[in-house]
């Protein structure tokens, strides 16, 4: 149960981060925070005995029912070119409310029939999941990670089902090993895929890159696309960041990521990594004009480099010298 409870909190912290978004008006986003967060309340209800209190038990069953539910309309929210709440879109609240329907009509019998309903509700919206994460991958330039973004919530998901179906299976004392291994290995591969995309998305991954992104921004005809960038590199001094990456110097211009790459690679014949060290290694022989008893290792600190090694091949790789011979021309000019 630990598992489960430390996913869920995992799951809280997630929520709050995509319901923050400057988009959360997006349909899409506001679907995967709402099945995030019944998602949670889901781990936080699960020690809760069958026969504990009717509120908890019906919420249980809500949230059961609707999770699939939510994962399928975030999918195929993203699918659309619209992100927008469409009102054919309730149809799906059927099946949620028929299953709490049954759950509120006593007896036995009905119960068994509600847990079916529910078996089969997970089924078809779990295909249609499977069927929406492939035409996932039609929608949109940043479509690599909007697959993986898929996949992702498609295990987690698949991962709910499966420990809900261990809890019940080890409802019966006569439960076997084989029962409360399986839901270890569940409850392990949940808590590892909601650690995978908090991380991602602290970090500002490319997993969670198109949610942030904002529209494309018009390039004017008589300007090439490269001198934006070039200029906006130098302008915002991007380059003094150890840590930038494509993806991250493609939000902050307003640009798709395979526009910025390809047009860096067709223009200049270099990758991103070159074309950014281009900047630096520029940066870094000013520093040296400007301060010849500066050490080196300040200079490529300051210049946005963070191992010396990386630094050395780059310099050599732009001036044909290393940075010590380089700065000694400077010397002999001088002098």
């Amino acid at each position: 149960m630990t598992l489960f409870y430390i996913s869920a909190v995992l799951s809280l912290l997630l929520a709050g981060f995509v319901l923050t978004l400057k988009q959360s008006r997006a349909a899409h986003v506001c679907f995967a925070g709402a099945l995030i967060v019944m998602a949670a309340l889901n781990g936080l209800t699960a020690g809760f005995e069958p026969d504990g209190p009717a509120t908890v038990s019906l919420l249980k069953v809500f949230l059961a029912a609707t999770l699939p539910v939510l994962l399928f309309l975030h999918i195929k929210a993203l699918t659309r070119s619209s992100a927008a709440f469409r009102r054919l879109d309730g149809v799906h609240a059927l099946g949620p409310l028929a299953i709490l329907l049954v759950s509120e009509v006593p007896g036995a019998g009905l119960q068994a029939f509600r847990d079916i309903l529910l078996f089969g509700l997970w089924g078809a919206y779990a295909l249609l999941a499977v069927r929406e994460a492939v035409l996932v991958g039609q929608a949109g330039e940043r479509k690599p990670a909007m697959r993986l973004w898929v996949w992702l919530l498609s295990v987690w998901m698949a991962g709910v089902a499966v420990i809900d179906l261990a809890l019940a299976l080890l409802a019966d004392p006569a439960s076997s090993r084989e029962f409360r291994l399986l839901f270890l290995v569940a409850g392990g591969l949940l808590l590892a895929t909601v650690a995978t995309m908090l991380f991602a998305v602290l970090h500002r991954s490319d997993l969670l890159g198109w949610i942030t992104d904002r529209p494309p921004k018009r390039v004017a005809r008589s300007e090439n696309l490269i001198e934006v960038l070039e200029r906006g590199m130098r302008q915002s001094r991007a380059f003094l960041d150890p840590n930038l990456t494509l993806a991250r110097f493609a939000r902050q211009m307003s640009q798709p990521q395979r526009a910025v790459a390809d047009e860096i690679n067709d223009r200049r014949g270099r990758n991103f990594r070159a074309w950014l060290n281009g900047f630096r290694i520029e940066e870094a022989r000013r520093l040296m004009q400007d301060d010849p008893l500066r050490s080196i290792t300040e200079v490529f600190l300051d210049a946005g480099f963070q191992a010396k090694s990386t630094f050395n091949a780059a310099f050599k790789a732009e001036t044909g010298l290393s940075p010590s011979a380089w700065r000694a021309t400077l010397t002999k000019s001088d002098g």
